[in-house]
C-alpha cells in the first residue's frame, strides 16, 4: 500500500515502502518526516514505524527543534481550508496537540486570519443579534433593579435603561459595523493576549519562548472560536427569543472555551493549563486594580479642585 510523505508542512509525495526505505537509507528521507497511509487514523513519523527501523539514523542534530515531536496538527502538514477545520476540531478533542506544534508566526497568523474569514459572513448576522440579546438581559436586569423599591438602585436601573434605549437608536448597522471591525482586530487582540502572557509566567518563575507564548495563543484561540462558533451562534439565536434562559449556557460555553484555550497553551508551552489560567488571573487583577486606583486618583484630584 502506497505511503504518504510530509516534511515541515509540505508534501513529499506518495511512494512505495521500498522507496520509502531505500529514501532514508540515502538520506532522501528523515527518519523525522510524516508518513501516512490509507486506514491511519494520523500522521507517524517514519522513526515510529517498525518495518523502518534501523532503516536510517534519526534525524540531524542540527534541527531548529530537536527534541520536539512531529507537528500533528493537519494544517501544518498540509496548509488549506480542510486541514484548517481538521486541526480546530483536533484542537477541541484533544488540546495537547500543540505541545508538538511549531507554530511558526507566518503560519500561525494565515490559520488566524483565514478562520475569520471563513466567519465573517456568520459574525455579521450575528452581531446584531448578540447585541439585541445582550439588550434584553440588560433590560432585565434593570427592571429588576428598579422593582427593588430602593430608590438609589431604582436610580442605577433607570440609567441603565436610558443608556440601552440610547443604543438601540444606533440600530442594526452599528452591529454589523461592530462585527466587521471586530474581525479585523480579533487576532492583533488576541495576539496581544499571548504577549501579556509571558509577563505573567515570568512572575511566576516559568521561563518560556516569548514568540511561542503569541503564536499558541493566537492559534488556539482563533481555532477553538472558529470550532466552537456554531453553538455560539445557535446561543444567540435562542437568546433572540429567551434571552435570560440562554445566559447560563452562553456562560458555561464562555468557560470550557477558555479552559480548552488555557489547556492548550499549556501544552505548547510544556505547562499545566493552570499556570496559563493564573497567568491570565494574575494580569485581569492587574488591570482592575489599576482601574481603581485610576478612578480615585481622579476623583480626588477633581474633589481638590473644587
Amino acid at each position: 500500500m502506497n505511503i504518504h510523505l510530509a516534511r515541515d508542512g509540505s508534501a513529499l509525495g506518495i511512494f512505495t515502502a521500498d522507496e520509502v526505505r531505500a529514501g532514508l537509507q540515502s538520506g532522501r528521507f528523515l527518519s523525522s518526516d510524516l508518513a501516512w497511509r490509507e486506514g491511519m487514523p494520523n500522521w507517524v513519523a517514519l522513526a515510529a514505524w517498525p518495518e523502518f527501523a534501523g532503516a536510517a539514523p534519526a534525524a540531524p542534530g542540527s534541527s531548529s527543534e530537536p527534541d520536539r515531536a512531529p507537528s500533528e496538527l493537519p494544517w501544518e502538514i498540509a496548509p488549506g481550508l480542510k486541514s484548517l477545520l481538521k486541526s480546530a476540531w483536533l484542537l477541541v478533542a484533544r488540546p495537547s496537540v500543540l505541545a508538538s506544534a511549531r507554530l511558526r508566526a507566518g503560519g500561525t497568523f494565515a490559520a488566524a486570519y483565514l478562520s475569520v474569514a471563513i466567519l465573517l459572513l456568520p459574525m455579521l448576522i450575528l452581531g446584531p443579534l448578540a447585541a439585541q440579546t445582550e439588550r434584553a438581559r440588560m433590560a432585565f436586569l434593570a427592571d429588576a433593579l428598579v422593582s427593588s423599591g430602593n430608590s438609589e438602585v431604582a436610580d442605577i436601573g433607570r440609567g441603565i435603561l436610558d443608556g440601552l434605549n440610547r443604543q438601540a437608536e444606533a440600530g442594526a448597522l452599528a452591529g454589523m459595523c461592530g462585527a466587521a471591525c471586530v474581525s479585523v482586530v480579533y487576532p492583533l487582540l488576541i495576539a496581544l493576549m499571548g504577549v501579556l502572557l509571558w509577563p505573567g509566567l515570568r512572575v511566576q518563575g516559568k521561563k518560556v519562548d516569548f514568540g511561542r507564548a503569541i503564536t499558541a495563543t493566537l492559534f488556539a484561540s482563533c481555532l477553538l472560536f472558529l470550532a466552537l462558533f456554531p453553538v455560539s451562534f445557535l446561543l444567540s439565536v435562542a437568546g433572540h427569543f429567551a434571552p435570560v434562559a440562554t445566559l447560563l449556557p452562553s456562560m458555561v460555553l464562555a468557560l470550557v472555551t477558555f479552559g480548552l484555550i488555557c489547556r492548550a497553551v499549556g501544552a505548547a508551552l510544556s505547562l499545566s493549563g493552570w499556570r496559563i489560567f493564573l497567568s491570565w488571573l494574575l494580569l485581569l487583577t492587574v488591570f482592575c486594580l489599576g482601574c481603581c486606583c485610576c478612578s480615585c486618583l481622579f476623583g480626588l484630584l477633581a474633589g481638590l479642585g473644587k
